[in-house]
C-alpha cells in the first residue's frame, strides 16, 4: 500500500439511478476513534454512491485493509452521522486508480 494525496469532496460522489442493495453500517462496531462518541470507517472513494442525496453506499470496512479487499458496495452511512473524513491510502493492486481508500469519522448515537 503507498500513500497519496489526491483531493475528493463529498460533493464528487455520484447519485445513484437506482438503489443499492444492502443495509446500514452497524456503526457502533467500527474502529473506537480518539473522542468518546466517535468511531472510524474506511472505504474507498471510487466506490461511493449516493443516494436521496444523504445516503452515502459503498464498501464501508473497520479497516484500510479491509476495504482495500473487498469491494462489494453493500452498507451505508447517512450524511447526518458524517463528521470527518480523510484520505488514508491507495490500494498497490488498485494502482491504476486515484480514488484510494478514505476514513471518515462517524458519530455513534446520531
Amino acid at each position: 500500500m503507498s500513500k497519496i494525496t489526491p483531493s475528493k469532496s463529498l460533493d464528487d460522489v455520484p447519485e445513484s439511478k437506482s438503489k443499492p442493495s444492502g443495509s446500514p453500517v452497524p456503526i457502533e462496531q467500527g474502529e473506537p476513534a480518539a473522542e468518546e462518541n466517535y468511531r472510524y470507517w474506511y472505504v474507498d472513494y471510487g466506490l461511493l454512491v449516493r443516494r436521496n442525496n444523504h445516503d452515502f453506499w459503498g464498501n464501508w470496512a473497520t479497516t484500510a485493509s479491509e476495504a482495500c479487499n473487498d469491494k462489494r458496495v453493500d452498507s451505508y452511512i447517512s450524511r447526518h452521522d458524517m463528521r470527518d473524513y480523510d484520505f488514508v491510502l491507495k490500494c498497490d493492486h488498485h494502482s491504476d486508480r486515484d480514488d484510494g481508500i478514505w476514513v471518515f469519522t462517524i458519530a455513534v448515537g446520531g
